[in-house]
């Protein structure tokens, strides 16, 4: 490796090394997100469009599944072991059948020049189409090239076409794929020299045998055979066009109408992000896309949105850990450790005696203001004690002191307010006494950090949930944890990362990531973020934790939400931008109180910065007109 911190890198686009590549990628993106629909059998013989925010792992598994990384791949399994549950991940994929690829996949990234075409003084038709045959030369080209990386001979590839395209070979250069490749090339070189010139010619200028072009391999070849006699063997081509989100949207439904045609023989997939969506499909999470009337996803496309996909926390946890093994062995400093999780220490750093001080006269204050009698204090101080057994938390003063504050604040809310401390009957009432949950002792923690800054947000477990589901965000947390554990190591220190240096670290990280977002409509997000976070957080700080561990969303009745894409498309497109680049995530349909609630709840590194708790559930009651007020509408 040319780093020493691989976690500062984005795997699939910084290794250029298909080897390194394959030392660090897991097969659990593959294995959650595709390979139900390989089962299905709705992955090659339809258009796929894939959809993520960034850093969701979809150019990761573009790359996984190109031909050469998949021979690379197949070429390194016997010398290492580790590679095996990639193999097997493939099979189940239908990537590789018998130890063979079965795929020939080729990745085409759309950022570039391809956008210029619509720049073009001509029609829409006329673009469209010099687009297309750009990109059919160069899937054709990339699929050669990825045989010949492969260390294959043209001369061993041949081409199968579509039943009834026979009369079509000639167009695209015949069988024989040196042959293919120079039709290709030229047709390349030709629509190239337009789309790189300085000032596009007039239409009447552009060569007539570019306008008319009958150039369309995708729709005449069916297969590529590699090898010849008995060792040949026939495999699907597959175009994966990654990034088309980088269209104009225009050129992209364009796209769309192009790869949902029947006609077309290979396979072909779209990653988009999320932004690629109307704010309408988004935010309601509608099943067909107007701007492609007449099409129904389930007959004529497969839609992958890895935003729909609920992933369990355990396999995001599951994958995210099983990536943090390999990169950490790929640092020499770290070679001998086998787990990442080694790195953190999962115990808690508790108060020094100044502060616990502070905390005792504190909570003998509440105790007072509460009125609550020494009797139902020492009640209390037993149900603490014995939750500690129940959740198996180590006993300590701190903990116990913040969570007996909280239950004196509910047990004033339970009591009349007309009894005082000298005519409580000291035989009424364990029944009002609050019980000690493990949502009071979360609600506790919350209070400690920032009464005390007491550490909350430390351990792997923390780490996942505080990357929201998304593995570049996990990286960009665990990278400077890792950076601390290895100067620590270097100076000849433990490496071990105690609780408060994890909690701080975490907490840096993700004020740096909010600080950097630059998307369209980021300061209106960050706006409608910090509004949400500091309300959220105040009612978590509240004396008697009324939503235990505190709220991290706010809820808006469905009936209402619904209604924002065509009431307030301004309001509709910054909440876009917010869940398209992992501000929020939306969770619609949430019954409670005996109403169906969208929420829109932070991501982990918001939670982060304003020190909110990593526990799903709570959630604070708002309407639309509350967004609006916030941004100013």
């Amino acid at each position: 490796m040319d780093y020493t911190n691989p976690f500062s890198k984005r795997a699939a686009e910084y290794l250029r090394d298909d080897a390194d590549f394959l030392s660090l990628v897991t097969p659990d993106s593959l294995d959650f997100f595709i390979k139900k629909y390989a089962e299905k059998d709705v992955l090659f013989d339809r258009f796929v469009q894939i959809i993520g925010t960034p850093g969701s792992g979809k150019t990761t598994i573009a790359r996984l599944i190109k031909y050469s990384t998949v021979g690379k791949l197949l070429a390194l399994q016997g010398s290492d072991k580790s590679l095996r549950p990639l193999v097997k991940t493939l099979h189940e994929c239908r990537i590789l059948e018998r130890g063979r690829p079965k795929v020939l996949a080729c990745r085409l990234p759309m950022e570039g020049e391809y956008r210029d075409f619509w720049e073009f003084p001509y029609s829409g038709e006329i673009k469209s189409r010099l687009m297309f045959a750009l990109l059919e030369a160069r899937a054709v080209l990339a699929w050669l090239n990825e045989i010949e990386l492969s260390g294959i001979s043209l001369k061993d590839i041949s081409i199968i076409p579509r039943t009834g395209a026979h009369a079509a070979l000639e167009s695209i250069g015949g069988l024989e794929a040196a042959e293919l490749q120079a039709m290709a090339r030229d047709v390349e070189s030709r629509i190239y020299s337009i789309s790189a010139a300085l000032l596009p010619p007039p239409y009447e200028e552009i060569d007539k045998s570019i306008s008319t072009l009958a150039y369309r391999p995708l729709d005449v070849i069916a297969g590529i055979k590699i090898g010849k006699n008995g060792n040949a063997y026939t495999t699907i081509p597959l175009v994966i066009f990654d990034d088309a989100h980088s269209l104009h949207p225009e050129q992209f439904s364009s796209l769309q109408r192009w790869l949902l045609r029947r006609e077309l023989s290979v396979a072909r997939w779209a990653m988009t992000r999320l932004d690629a969506m109307s704010p309408k499909d988004l935010l309601l999470n509608q099943e067909n896309d107007e701007s492609l009337p007449g099409v129904k996803q389930s007959r004529d496309m497969t839609i992958i949105n890895f935003q729909k996909e609920t992933r369990a926390k355990k396999d995001f946890s599951k994958m995210a850990q099983g990536m943090a093994d390999r990169y950490l062995r790929q640092m020499p400093t770290f070679s001998g450790k086998r787990h990442f999780s080694e790195l953190l220490d999962e115990k808690q750093m508790h108060l020094p005696s100044g502060k616990l001080k502070e905390l005792r006269e504190r909570t003998q204050a509440i105790q007072l203001k509460c009125r609550v009698p020494n009797s139902r204090s020492e009640y209390m101080k037993e149900q603490i004690l014995k939750s500690y057994k129940q959740y198996a938390l180590p006993e300590n003063e701190d903990d116990l002191l913040a969570i007996l504050s909280i239950l004196f604040e509910r047990y004033a809310k339970r009591t009349p307010r007309q009894l005082s401390l000298f005519n409580v009957s000291e035989e009424v009432e364990p029944a009002r006494i609050p019980e000690v949950t493990a949502g009071v002792i979360e609600g506790a923690r919350v209070h400690l950090l920032e009464r005390f800054d007491r550490p909350l947000y430390f351990g792997i477990q923390d780490l996942c949930a505080a990357s929201s589901e998304n593995a570049e965000q996990f990286l960009q947390l665990a990278s400077e944890l890792v950076s601390l554990a290895e100067a620590k190591a270097i100076r000849k220190h433990s490496y071990i990362l105690n609780s408060k240096i994890q909690n701080d670290s975490l907490r840096c990280q993700a004020a740096t990531i909010i600080n950097n977002w630059n998307f369209p409509n980021c300061n209106e997000v960050r706006k409608l973020v910090f509004a949400i976070a500091a309300e959220c957080k105040a009612k978590s700080l509240e004396g008697n934790a009324s939503l235990d561990g505190g709220a991290i969303a706010i809820g808006i009745e469905q009936e209402f939400f619904d209604k924002i894409p065509e009431s307030n498309p301004q309001l509709a497109r910054v909440l876009k931008y917010a869940i398209a680049y992992n501000a929020f995530s939306v969770i619609p349909n949430h019954k409670t109180k005996h109403k169906i609630w969208c929420l829109l709840e932070l991501n982990g590194v918001v939670l982060l910065h304003f020190g909110l708790t990593l526990k799903r559930g709570g959630f604070l009651e708002r309407d639309v007109a509350y967004l609006n007020k916030i941004l100013g509408q």
